[in-house]
């Protein structure tokens, strides 16, 4: 019993520790897409819903990641002959992702 009040002492340390809170502000994502022809659909969850879009050269589109928006794009070469070269996507200007896989990719954009 002796030892009791240092047992509920660290209980109770334990117990009132916090959490500590999420950053929840903005994050400015970039999508870059370079190829030759590029045919992209693409939901933005401010904006709506774009479908069969075509690009040459490049897509370059910013988006405000804030709690509760998401954006979801998937890029496909307009025809056989054509070619994608890159897929970058940038989280407050630091490259996070640099590859391209037919069809789309999904990123959780973090918030800590």
């Amino acid at each position: 019993m002796k030892h009791f009040p240092l047992i509920c002492l660290a209980a109770l340390a334990f117990a009132c520790k916090k959490d500590k809170p999420l950053n929840t502000s903005p994050r400015h994502v970039t999508y870059l897409v370079t190829g030759t022809h590029l045919k992209l659909n693409f939901i933005d969850s401010t904006s709506g819903f774009l479908k069969d879009q075509l690009y040459t050269g490049a897509f370059h589109y910013e988006f405000w990641r804030k709690p509760g928006t998401s954006i979801g794009i998937t890029v496909n070469a307009a025809s056989f002959t054509d070619t994608i070269y890159n897929w970058e996507i940038r989280i407050d200007g630091k490259l996070v992702a640099n590859a391209f896989s037919v069809g789309g990719a999904y990123l959780a954009v973090p918030y800590n």
